[in-house]
């Protein structure tokens, strides 16, 4: 560029690589735009179904697959790939076109199919390649003294492949996944078994020293956690503040909003005339006392891991109480923390529980034995298993909503409302498992 001769050929010195350089980019944008519509295939229709919970056995279609991002359903490509394989040999495989080389060896290998779910598979690649793409022509322009706010600087004609990409998720992919969160969800909640116990009959036939046994959560929390899955993936791969993302957290709010109204409709059906729910409803500190017991903290570690866990235990408490209820709770746990032992601790913490059930123990009284509704077996088998459904798939949106930076979890502003939901349904879930209990020290 520095050559007189070279310079003198142009009007203007610092256009001399322009048209070569345009001419390059459309050419590199036309060729992945290419790739792209070959691999979303955007004239098929993407079939979903609002059924498939049995088939499944309630792990969602984002945990398997080689994308392993939440957008692809289980569909395989049935065709025969030999003759595929044989065109793509290693001879011609580098002569092959975008769309032969992905119909050929990319899925022809991997046993998928073109959808229009694999865009967000692609979306951040895209995206850090066009803004590498975008400093490097902006360098270029600035040593070559090109006037980067020209009219002519950004003067392509070639649709860039990252806009394409985002006109398809916009137009085509948000409102399909949209459409299936909201239905699938709907479609679970409205089944008769919906919050029903789903128990697998093999697990009374294990050893009694077996550990860690799972059980399968209700056909309601496995349908929000499967059919919400492609959303929340969206939520890490679309940019933050865009007019994309305000929509897509809309869509979840209400998914969850719903979820959340039938939950309660169902917490209701189970506590309704109950002693234990009585108990834990009466202004007194039971609920907050309950969670000075370890085995509190043991079921919060257990479904949210350490960081509720010494929640929990400093007496914050696993839900949200007014300021007088946590002040009164944590003062309660330092009232024997500093000199107690593990017994001493654990034994007053029973003992204040042990408080609020003294009155039915009073004999003497004539209304003895009055109102004393207990659950039966079915009973309470409902509401351990809601109870062990709500707090797992709370715990499992919770991680797919945060973000980890810098060693921490953080969610951003616009989701801070969709996380206060969340907390909802992890509130019903707590609320469950203090009934159980309760129901439990009553009955013995």
């Amino acid at each position: 560029m520095t050559d007189p001769q070279l310079m003198g050929r142009y009007a203007d010195p610092s256009s001399a690589l322009h048209s070569v350089l345009q001419t390059a980019d459309g050419i590199i944008q036309r060729e992945v735009k290419s790739f792209l519509e070959a691999c979303l295939n955007e004239n098929e229709a993407d079939a979903f179904m609002y059924d498939g919970i049995e088939e499944g056995r309630g792990v969602s279609s984002h945990e398997r697959g080689i994308f392993s991002l939440g957008i692809i359903t289980d569909t395989s490509n049935k065709k025969d790939s030999r003759s595929a394989t044989t065109i793509a040999s290693r001879a011609n495989i580098m002569e092959l076109t975008s769309d032969k080389f992905v119909a050929n060896v990319l899925f022809a290998r991997t046993n998928l199919i073109p959808q229009v779910r694999h865009a967000l598979t692609f979306r951040r690649s895209v995206a850090m390649w066009s803004s590498e793409s975008k400093d490097l022509k902006a360098e270029l322009a600035n040593v070559t003294g090109e006037d980067i706010s020209s009219p002519s600087y950004n003067s392509g004609v070639e649709e860039r492949a990252i806009d394409y990409l985002d006109s398809v998720i916009q137009r085509t992919l948000l409102p399909m996944l949209q459409e299936e969160a909201v239905n699938g969800t709907i479609s679970a909640l409205e089944r008769d078994d919906a919050f029903e116990p789903r128990i697998d009959p093999a697990m009374y036939a294990r050893a009694a020293n077996s550990k860690n046994v799972e059980v399968e959560m209700c056909v309601a929390c496995q349908a929000l956690y499967r059919y919400t899955g492609p959303l929340f993936s969206a939520l890490h791969r679309l940019p933050k503040g865009g007019e994309m993302y305000s929509p897509l957290v809309a869509v979840l709010e209400h998914a969850v909003l719903t979820f959340n109204s039938r939950v309660k409709q169902r917490v209701g059906q189970i506590c309704r005339g109950k002693k234990a729910a009585a108990l834990l409803d009466a202004k007194t500190s039971f609920s907050e006392d309950i969670e000075l017991r370890k085995s509190f903290t043991q079921l919060m570690q257990a479904y949210f891991g350490e960081d509720e866990a010494t929640a929990a235990a400093l007496g914050g408490g696993a839900v949200a109480l007014s300021p007088d209820a946590a002040s009164s709770s944590k003062s309660k746990k330092n009232d024997f923390d500093a000199t107690a032992t593990d017994y001493e601790r654990e034994r007053a913490a029973f003992n204040m529980e042990v408080t609020h059930l003294s009155p039915l123990l009073d004999f003497t009284s004539k209304n003895y034995g009055q109102n004393l509704d207990i659950c039966n077996d079915d009973e309470l088998g409902r509401a351990a298993c809601l109870a062990n459904s709500l707090l797992k798939v709370a715990s499992l949106l919770e991680g797919r909503l945060r973000t980890r930076s810098s060693g921490r979890d953080k969610t951003g502003g616009a989701t801070r409302n969709l996380l206060k939901s969340i907390k909802t349904i992890k509130e019903h879930g707590v609320r469950m498992a203090k009934f159980c209990r309760v129901d439990m020290l009553i009955q013995t």
